[in-house]
């Protein structure tokens, strides 16, 4: 029922729906029972999607490529461009922090949208580099985001704190954070390695844990406490022991996503 294998970009709605975003066959939704997929017939304006998230009222943003932003609603739709001061139209991840703004990494920086001003930060403001593919919150509220080359920045709010390979994070060519519920940091490399860092120590995944030989684009833990990893060409759950490959069999039966 997946509407393509190339997932890049996952999300679970306030209803414990979970949403894949893929590139070039637009949008999957997967309510525990039922998939839907959703294309330009729909209203979206590019199916090929690399950026999923919502926000606090409901609406829907997606990164395309090349295409900036568009917020998906059917009843109001919206866009943003670099005319009106995004960083870039190459919209890599994007999240809403506690204070209701919304961030998007980009291919040009890194920007902050507060429903009114745009506001953007580049290596000139000590991020490691321009190219951003991946951001993310932590619990004390600083944005975290990942360079392609070199490693990760952090940001709490004056300035930014950068992390490479010497400090032990791993792969460099970092494509997605997320921030799991015991506040860990997981970090994807596009060396197809997989890095959980819990505050003292790194951890590495690779394939002897049941990771596809692949690049890992899209990063997810659902209510149940399970990471979901979405690559061009499958799916894996991560259940605290192994990564695996879920089935419509082993998903029924271990329960809606979010449930």
């Amino acid at each position: 029922g997946l509407a393509g294998n190339q997932v890049t970009a996952l999300w679970e709605d306030p209803e414990g729906s979970m949403w894949f975003a893929t590139y070039g066959r637009g949008l999957s939704r997967y309510d525990g029972q039922t998939w839907t997929t959703f294309t330009t017939a729909d209203g979206l304006a590019n199916e090929m999607i690399l950026a999923l998230a919502g926000d606090r009222e409901g609406g829907l943003w997606l990164g395309a490529v090349g295409g900036g932003l568009s917020r998906y609603d059917p009843h109001t739709p919206t866009s943003f461009t670099t005319a009106d001061g995004l960083a870039h139209n190459m919209v890599m991840s994007l999240l809403e922090d506690r204070h209701g703004r919304l961030w998007f990494a980009t291919w040009g920086g890194v920007s902050r949208y507060d429903g009114e001003r745009w506001v953007s930060f580049t290596a000139k403001d000590g991020l490691l580099n321009d190219n951003i593919w991946a951001i993310m919150e932590d619990r004390q509220g600083h944005i975290w985001v990942g360079c392609q080359p070199l490693g990760v920045s952090r940001y709490d709010g004056e300035g930014w704190t950068c992390f490479t390979a010497a400090d032990g994070q791993g792969g460099v060519l970092v494509k997605e954070l997320l921030l799991d519920r015991e506040g860990h940091l997981w970090v994807s490399s596009e060396d197809n390695r997989v890095s959980r860092y819990d505050g003292e120590r790194w951890r590495h995944f690779t394939a002897e844990d049941g990771l596809a030989e692949d690049d890992v684009y899209g990063m997810w833990q659902d209510r149940q406490g399970r990471l979901w990893l979405g690559s061009p060409r499958a799916i894996r759950v991560y259940d605290g022991v192994q990564f695996r490959t879920p089935g419509v069999a082993s998903i029924h039966h271990q329960g809606r996503p979010g449930s």
